[in-house]
């Protein structure tokens, strides 16, 4: 299977290679929590950018940025 065939949209691509980007424990874990953290953040900046709260919004967005490159290690850990 070629990785980088996208056929069928992001989501089946996401489904077909999901067992081969997440064989690690550890990667797994570091998903379970940046995963949770990177919806969270960004929930909150919306709901904060729609209240006029544009300061703490823009600490939500480096949240979501933190959680993405969190999970980005994860994946460098994969074998």
């Amino acid at each position: 299977m070629d990785p980088t065939d996208r056929s069928g949209g992001l989501l089946a691509w996401q489904w077909r290679t999901y067992a081969r980007n997440h064989r690690s424990r550890a990667n797994l874990l570091v998903h379970m929590v940046a995963v949770p953290m990177f919806i969270a953040g960004a929930l909150a900046a919306f709901r904060l950018a729609i209240a006029g709260a544009f300061v703490p919004a823009a600490f939500c967005l480096l949240f979501m940025a933190l959680a993405f490159a969190v999970q980005g290690l994860g994946h460098k850990a994969e074998a």
